[in-house]
């Protein structure tokens, strides 16, 4: 494996995360003051925003090839190698500055384009053209041994648990011969009983994304905040009303200007990054739901292909795949 090398460098107001080597930043995680990375074949990376640095980079654990989507839940970091044949590990945040594993790699079905996702105990890793699972796991992140297992349609790319654990959202795609996108609302069970699916939401313009990279080239990425899901599409930023999950509806779309990746979500902000026709960044004000705002949009570098997002207090954190990742300045 070629060690991937980071370092930040402040620029017109925003600080540059480079990335070399075989690093491809993808998914980010919040978790207090610090946040985490997926870089690929180099594992994932531990970021200080407030102090502008990379802290250390940590290698995927022996018996796992990469690092490439990641989920926070409590203290525990869960990290997924998603090439077949697929695997799962799970890294305590006891101490955030050095994770310290807890569960070595097991195996899961994986496909093009799968997600992880975990809270209150379970996991969910939904498989991508394969079948989505769920497992149990406990304080000390380690993994039960039973599973849950469910099959939604062509494949199901996303998915986002709620805080209780007992509910999933889902996007899918629904046929084999046309490229149909919706989210499936699944209430989870106590493996091996499978999920049920209680609601789909449809979205008029949600397909795969030009010049979008892997992960983030599929439609549908979503965020929660409080009870209202917000969904990172082709349309733009979809608000749902998910008080009661198996009712849940959209509220309104906001156009952005270009077509969303991924979206994250703190208090009353929402951020946002996409593609087509440029690379780009977005700040959404949530605090009136039923009519949100558009606070400013941020140009990303030319030719750069944006995959994930993350909000602290102070800064916008984007993933910038195999380029560089970027903080912006609030």
């Amino acid at each position: 494996m070629v060690p991937v090398l980071l370092a930040t460098v402040l620029v017109a107001g925003c600080v540059s995360l480079r990335t070399t080597g075989s690093g491809q930043a993808n998914t980010l995680v919040v978790h207090g003051p610090l946040a985490y990375v997926s870089l690929g074949e180099a594992g994932f990376g531990v970021v200080d925003p407030e102090a502008r640095k990379t802290i250390r980079v940590v290698p995927p654990p022996p018996g796992s090839g990469s690092a490439d989507d990641l989920a926070g839940a409590e203290d525990l970091l869960f990290v997924l190698d998603a090439p077949e044949p697929g695997f799962l590990s799970v890294f305590s945040l006891a101490d955030p500055r050095t994770p310290a594993l807890t569960s070595p790699p097991v195996a899961v079905p994986v496909g093009p384009f799968t997600g992880v996702s975990a809270a209150a105990g379970r996991l969910v890793v939904s498989g991508g053209t394969s079948r989505l699972t769920v497992m149990r796991y406990d304080g000390e992140g380690r993994l039960g041994a039973e599973r849950a297992q469910t099959e939604l349609g062509r494949g199901q790319p996303d998915l986002l648990l709620a805080a209780g654990g007992h509910i999933a959202f889902v996007s899918t795609q629904l046929s084999l011969l046309k490229f149909r996108y919706r989210v499936a609302v699944l209430r989870l069970a106590a493996p091996p009983e499978p999920p049920s699916r209680i609601r789909m939401i449809m979205l008029n313009g949600a397909g795969f994304t030009p010049r979008g990279a892997k992960p983030a080239d599929f439609p549908i990425e979503a965020a929660l905040a409080g009870t209202t899901l917000l969904i990172a599409f082709g349309g733009g930023l979809a608000v749902v009303d998910v008080r009661e999950p198996s009712a849940a509806r959209l509220l309104t779309v906001v156009p952005l200007g270009f077509r969303g990746v991924n979206v994250d979500a703190l208090d009353d902000h929402a951020a946002v990054v996409g593609v087509d026709p440029e690379p780009s960044a977005a700040l959404v004000r949530i605090s009136d739901l039923a009519a949100p705002t558009l606070v400013k949009t941020f140009a990303l570098p030319p030719e750069s292909y944006p995959t994930g997002v993350a909000l602290t207090d102070t800064h916008i954190l984007v993933a910038l795949h195999d380029s560089e990742g970027l903080f912006l300045e609030r």
